[in-house]
């Protein structure tokens, strides 16, 4: 799956937005190239249009970026 950083919260997780809006059912890493970004961790509004929050591994800015899955890169 690839994931869009929308925005860095208040608490400091990321918002990500993705094409496939499919729920993530357990903690999923992100990568930004071939280094680990940040981890997903929840699901939230709508179903048919969902948004994930996602706790960053690093302390770059993310916003605006593409993180993909392992299987995506």
């Amino acid at each position: 799956m690839e994931f869009t950083v929308l925005k860095a919260t208040a608490s400091g997780n990321l918002l990500l937005k993705s094409r496939e809006n499919e729920p993530v059912g357990r903690r999923m890493r992100l990568f930004l190239g071939n280094k680990a970004a940040a981890v997903v961790f929840e699901t939230i509004g709508p179903v048919a249009d969902p948004l994930y929050l996602a706790e960053p591994a690093t302390g770059e800015n993310l916003v605006g970026k593409v993180l993909v899955t392992k299987d995506e890169q």
